[in-house]
């Protein structure tokens, strides 16, 4: 709670507060909340932030074999639909609606939402745990 208070007061108003489960992530944070986790406003309330940022909050960088699954799971979802689906890079978030394009108009979150269903070995293989 003070991470996102913190996240607040330092120039990013709509952060969320954590869910019930007391935990959340970079991924929940870049897919739902409307925020855009590389806005330089952002990155400076993250920096500013930095020692209250909660266990797992941006997670761990992708093992070799994660990070091939997660180009993967990538290859998949532009297959599956969503054409303009980023590469995930290996300390960053696996889905970023932010930099999806086509997740901002009408269906577009559907068609993303389809694929990943579609896709949804890969993720697993790419060290998503939950899901949302």
């Amino acid at each position: 709670m003070k991470f996102a208070q913190c996240m607040r007061s330092n120039g990013v108003g709509n952060f969320p507060d954590p869910g019930p489960s007391g935990q959340f992530t970079i991924d929940a944070i870049a897919n739902g909340s409307g925020i855009d986790t590389n806005s330089p406003a952002f990155q400076q309330a993250f920096t500013a932030c930095k020692t209250l940022e909660p266990a797992g909050f941006t997670g761990t960088t992708r093992s070799a074999q994660q990070q091939d699954a997660a180009l993967k799971f990538a290859q998949c979802v532009r297959a599956n639909g969503v054409p303009d689906f980023p590469d995930p890079t290996a300390n960053g978030p696996l889905i970023d609606t932010n930099r999806i394009p086509s997740a901002k108009t009408p269906g577009g979150k559907s068609a993303l939402h389809s694929a990943m269903q579609k896709c949804s070995s890969f993720s697993a293989a790419a060290g998503v745990t939950g899901g949302r």
